[in-house]
């Protein structure tokens, strides 16, 4: 047993100095095999959310994390692999009304994809937070609006606007829509054009946000018809003749004062260039005289026969009727 005893006692010095260097390098190499790795972009994501409920704002959409842990397994870390989760699992959605925000504090136990050997390590001595703000989400139906950009060229000028539908559903925020009434198209541009335009457009739910986190649907198209023509021109048309009708029913002699009228007619120039001074017709309706009598003041009535669509009389125009009874023979 003796030279048991020589392998504890002989040379003890020595061996405790081995050891403790061997400790030391233990260390030392337990030390170095330990590394950390910083994360960049790892994606935050929501969970539990409520149905008909969405998130509209997030202070931000990723975060950089530090891991620290041994060289191999932190080496197989990245973004693709960990991830953020924030539960909402936990939340009282009777109590928050139309929309609600909420602060997570990041820690190991929102942090997916690290194993027990692998922490967390912050650069400042409190943890990052993101705050999330949710909203209940709604259909409400909205009037259309036709935003319309520019001016014709010159000499033109917008005659109608016609669009289908007047009325479209849009789906976003219960507390944005409730007090919305009407949404616009996008921008119909109508810049130096001369004709009629014709489109179809999505309506500006851009229109309708506060944060770019809020998102609005509407999968609508609104069919548009601008009608842009020429500005209204005048031409003047010489001595049309005044016609009295339905004076067969009566025994008067009816004259007007003048018997021929000057009469302008204005519209669109490619309609007026084809109207002919036949084409005019003016007139007093002998049932509308109160009687015989002379220089009875009388409205002269018109209308221009042929398929004109934007065609006017300029101004009113007023003749003098004298009427007389017409004698009977024999009397």
């Amino acid at each position: 047993m003796k030279w048991l005893k020589n392998i504890f006692v002989k040379n003890i010095f020595i061996k405790i100095l081995a050891l403790i260097l061997a400790v030391f390098t233990y260390l030392y190499i337990h030390r170095e095999d330990i590394q950390e790795k910083m994360i960049k972009d790892v994606e935050i994501r929501i969970v539990g959310l409520k149905s008909g409920w969405r998130v509209v704002d997030k202070s931000m959409d990723t975060i950089d994390l530090i891991i620290s842990g041994s060289r191999q397994k932190v080496a197989l870390r990245n973004n693709r692999n960990i991830f953020v989760e924030l539960p909402f699992d936990d939340i009282d959605y009777a109590l928050k009304g139309d929309r609600f925000d909420k602060k997570f504090m990041i820690s190991e136990t929102l942090v997916r994809g690290l194993s027990y050997d692998i922490k967390l390590k912050f650069s400042k001595k409190e943890p990052p937070s993101v705050r999330v703000e949710a909203a209940l989400y709604t259909t409400r139906k909205l009037n259309v609006k036709l935003d319309i950009r520019g001016k014709p060229a010159p000499g033109y000028t917008v005659k109608w606007k016609r669009f289908s539908p007047t009325i479209v559903n849009v789906t976003g925020p219960e507390y944005i829509l409730k007090y919305e009434e009407s949404i616009p198209t996008n921008p119909i541009p109508i810049e130096g054009k001369r004709s009629v335009t014709d489109l179809d457009v999505g309506v500006n739910v851009e229109y309708l946000k506060e944060s770019k986190g809020v998102v609005f649907e509407c999968n609508s198209k609104v069919y548009v018809n601008i009608g842009i023509r020429p500005l209204p021109e005048e031409r003047k048309f010489k001595e049309v003749p005044v016609r009295i009708l339905k004076h067969q029913n009566k025994i008067w002699r009816i004259k007007t004062e003048p018997a021929a009228i000057d009469v302008s007619v204005v519209g669109d120039a490619d309609e007026l260039k084809d109207v002919k001074k036949t084409f005019i017709k003016a007139y007093i309706d002998a049932d509308d005289l109160p009687g015989p009598g002379t220089g009875i003041k009388m409205g002269v009535k018109f209308f221009i026969s042929g398929p004109w669509e934007s065609l006017r009389i300029k101004e009113d125009a007023t003749v003098s009727v004298d009427v007389t009874v017409i004698e009977e023979k024999g009397k």
